[in-house]
Parts: structure tokens; sequence; C-alpha cells
């Protein structure tokens, strides 16, 4: 990692950039001698990100100084929460929970995916170092991403087929259950066996087995977030018993 040390906060920063072709060579290097005109659409962020930084300086004007010093001291979050992208499901807000209480990750879907590198390091992160004691996984009503499984359409292309995939599994292994549920109650339904799905599947990983096998305290919850009324719900996931441990079995 390559830190940015800005020469002039005013002015960005000295960095030599790494293009993704030195550790991705699929992805094309541009033609340095293409200039690209100044667009409309840049102009227009920069006043977007002007208005953003407008209120970043009135809200830290209104933070206790004390508070943010403890914070820059740094972290200690109980809990590690597994959330969709999604913009409306912001877990610090709809819980009430002050700036440092959640160490998170974001995905689609909010699916555990066992070769998402970056779903994988941060709960090695959070496992391993922070030593959390609740791992959560929290899906959502009105969630894209189900009702894109949902509704059998056209495949969208690009990485969300494959990312999507998991849903579409889910959905044929509880099709007993979704059949005959209108299709309102079905989109729910299948949010809410989706997170438990990837609750099940964090329960399985290394890191979490790990602990378990060490005797630390260590519980995971499955929990939807209802958009419409502002309300989360407590989906009752029940712990799965430690597996056993392949590397020292030789198994």
């Amino acid at each position: 990692i390559i830190p940015l040390v800005a020469s002039n906060p005013q002015q960005g920063a000295d960095f030599t950039p790494i293009h993704p072709h030195s550790y991705c060579p699929s992805v094309p290097i541009p033609d340095p001698n293409i200039t690209l005109p100044p667009s409309p659409a840049g102009r227009t962020s920069s006043t977007l990100i002007n208005s953003w930084l407008d209120r970043n300086r009135n809200w830290a004007a209104q933070q206790d100084p004390e508070t943010l010093i403890d914070l820059a001291a740094g972290q200690d979050p109980q809990s590690f929460f597994i959330t969709c992208a999604d913009s409306r499901v912001s877990p610090e807000l709809y819980l009430d929970l002050p700036q440092g209480e959640l160490f998170m990750v974001r995905n689609v879907a909010n699916l555990a995916h066992p070769n998402d590198n970056a779903l994988m390091s941060a709960l090695e992160y959070a496992v391993g170092t922070l030593l959390v004691k609740h791992i959560v996984v929290t899906g959502h009503y009105e969630c894209g991403g189900i009702k894109a499984v949902l509704d059998d359409g056209e495949p969208l292309g690009g990485a969300l087929d494959g990312w999507l995939y998991q849903i579409e599994g889910v959905k044929r292994a509880n099709e007993k259950v979704l059949k005959d549920l209108p299709d309102d109650v079905k989109w729910d339904r299948l949010a809410e066996l989706s997170t438990l799905n990837s609750a099940a599947i964090i329960a399985d990983m290394k890191p979490v087995q790990a602990a378990w096998r060490e005797g630390r305290q260590l519980t995971i919850h499955a929990m939807v977030f209802d958009i419409r009324n502002g309300l989360s719900i407590d989906l009752g996931y029940q712990q799965p018993e430690i597996l056993p441990d392949k590397s020292s079995t030789g198994k």
C-alpha cells in the first residue's frame, strides 16, 4: 500500500499511482497520450464534493473533541456487521449507535462468498485482531439483489450474475416454502432466508471455527431491516456445532 501524503490539502496529494495492470494483467493499459476534456459531470461532481465538505465541517464542529481523540487512539468494536451496499441501509443510523461501535463490510445483498477477499479479510481481522464478540449478517426488505433473482428475467451481465447465484440456490432449496406466497411476501421471505444462509456460511468459515475451538465468546446473528417502517428484526439464527479441525486430523 502506498500512503497518499498530501503536500497541500487544498491542492490534492503528490503520489505515484499503481495502475491495476501491475497486479491484474487482464486490465488494459490506457493510452497515456489521450487527454480527455473536462465534462459537465465533472464540474457537477466538484460542486457536490464541496457541499459534502461544508456539511463535514459543520458536523466536525459539533463533535466532542475528547471523543474524537479517543476514536483516533484506536478502535474496539464488539460487533462485526456484514450488510448490504444499498444506500438506504445504514446500521449505525437505524440502530442509533455511536461512531466506532461497528466494524463493517458491505456487498450487494449481504452475501457470504468464501472467495470474496474483501469479506474474508474483514472477517479475519474482526475475529483475529479486533476480537469481536458478535458477527451480525443483516439483510433488508426491498432488496434489489433479491428482487433480481425472483424476477427470473434476463441475465444482468457482468459480475452480478455470478454474485447473485447464491441467492438462486437459496430460492431453489426453499421452493416449497416460497411457491404459494404472494409476490411481496415472497420477496421479504427470500431476503430472510438468504440472510440466514449467509449466517450459516459465516459459521463454517475457518476464523469463526478456530475462535470457537479456542473457547472464545463469539455469537453469530441474522437480522433484517425493514426500510418501510425503520425497524430491525432478529431472525433467530441458531448457532451450529463446532466442526472438527480438518487441518489437525489431516482429513
